[in-house]
């Protein structure tokens, strides 16, 4: 007998942002491209009118929406996921990009493997100049590997690329809405603690903005003390404080230009303990295929500060040029 489709529930959480969120038809879009069922409820506490002037062009694919102040990220996803009906969960933030076959591998795994409560892949990081419209592709996500018990001393698993079955999040509570900065990591090491499966897919399934600025980026006191809280639960105290080094160099490295001191440092430490390769970080010979999820065809691309041969570029599908770890791309009308 066929299973019937999944329906996929995401949240999409939406912050107070001084430059509105350049990025959110772009977010939109790329939910919209995915050919699977799908719910999405936004929260959107951003008080910005651009914001809420996109949303309204993209009310028929928003199942729930509310404008408001919330009691932060991890409460306003746990809000949205309250208000939806679905089979399998996520969130994607304002900033943040779905490939355009996400869901449909996700839906893959979970058919496959009945006994998954989870299926978790890759993701690219970039930055973006809503001012030029350029995108900047740095890498793959450095840590990302297939879930192990290490997942108790580092975050191993990217959350937009992450998707969980409603039954598991069930059994181990949903989110903790009262975490800040770890609470897709503690909703991770709930489930792996629990004996609940991941399915592994090493492909890349979102492009995640990582610019200075962004919360994953800060290293205060807020996310120093729920990541040693976390870790001190799972892998006891001594290896939260080897964590928290660990974090704070990555912190310094991401700072750096070029290859410092810092740089050394974390990929050294990384090394040692079996951390993900920096994929991209090699002279960029690794190459990714870049989407286009704005309101319009383009018609011409630049490349590293050159021109490259025009092409037609159709919103949600690969461009046919490739972009490597670095390179600085527009899209232009």
């Amino acid at each position: 007998m066929v299973s019937p489709p999944l329906t996929f529930a995401l949240a999409m959480p939406i912050g107070p942002s001084a430059d509105g969120h350049p990025l959110l038809t772009a977010a939109l879009r790329s939910i919209a491209a995915q050919g699977e069922r799908v719910q999405l409820a936004v929260l959107d506490a951003s008080g910005n009118a651009e914001t809420a002037a996109t949303l309204d062009r993209y009310s028929g694919l928003i199942s729930h929406r509310r404008t408001g102040p919330d009691g932060g990220q991890a409460a306003a996803i746990q809000e949205g996921w309250d208000r939806l009906e679905g089979d399998v969960y996520g969130w994607l933030n304002a900033d943040d990009l779905l490939y355009p076959d996400a869901l449909a591998v996700a839906a893959r795994h979970f058919e496959a493997r009945p006994d998954a409560s989870a299926v978790t892949g890759q993701s690219l990081f970039f930055d973006f100049d809503g001012a030029s419209g350029a995108y900047t592709f740095t890498g793959l996500h450095p840590e990302v590997r297939a879930p192990d018990d290490a997942l108790f001393r580092t975050n191993t698993i990217s959350q937009p690329s992450t998707f969980v079955r409603r039954r598991a999040l069930e059994a181990v509570g949903w989110l903790d809405t009262g975490l800040h900065y770890t609470m897709d990591w503690d909703l991770w090491v709930r489930l792996h603690a629990a004996g609940l499966a991941f399915v592994y897919e090493p492909s890349v399934l979102s492009a995640v903005l990582m610019t200075p600025g962004t919360k994953t980026s800060r290293f205060n006191s807020g996310r120093r003390r729920e990541i040693g809280a976390l870790v001190a639960e799972h892998a006891g105290w001594l290896a939260a404080q080897k964590s928290l080094v660990a974090f704070w160099l990555t912190h310094r490295a991401e700072a750096e230009a070029g290859r410092g001191v810092f740089t050394a440092l974390r990929d050294g430490l990384q090394r040692r303990g079996g951390g993900g390769a920096r994929e991209g970080a090699n002279g960029g010979s690794e190459t990714w295929p870049l989407f286009h999820f704005g309101d319009g065809p383009r018609r011409s691309l630049s490349r590293g500060g050159g021109p490259v041969e025009a092409v037609d570029v159709a919103p949600g599908v690969p461009v046919a040029v490739e972009v490597a770890a670095g390179q600085t791309v527009r899209l232009a009308p």
